[in-house]
């Protein structure tokens, strides 16, 4: 079984609770291994994006992801604002490790 939970604009917004109402639902579908896609061209500085997350909130990401507690396959595809596309990866993946 495949899930995606796409954010919009006005989710995006909202990233900070998305442990509490993705990672809850994702929990009960993932029952071997999770496939996540981070998106790093939802970064603020983004060029071509209307999204606005920060650097910090990549790191977050990273943590409620390793919440899963599941096998993880991170995809990774886009992002255009070359001078921060190396640290909100990093922060994906170190937040994943510190959890």
């Amino acid at each position: 079984m495949c899930c995606s939970f796409p954010f919009t604009p006005t989710r995006l917004l909202r990233f900070r609770t998305f442990s509490d109402s993705q990672t809850s639902g994702a929990k009960g579908l993932a029952k071997d291994s999770t496939s996540i896609f981070p998106c790093p061209d939802t970064f603020e500085g983004d060029p071509i994006s209307h999204f606005r997350l920060s650097a910090p909130d990549y790191l977050r990401m990273g943590e409620e992801l390793a919440r899963l507690r599941k096998p993880t396959l991170f995809t990774f595809e886009g992002g255009y604002s070359l001078d921060a596309l190396a640290e909100i990866t990093v922060n994906v993946f170190e937040g994943f490790e510190i959890a």
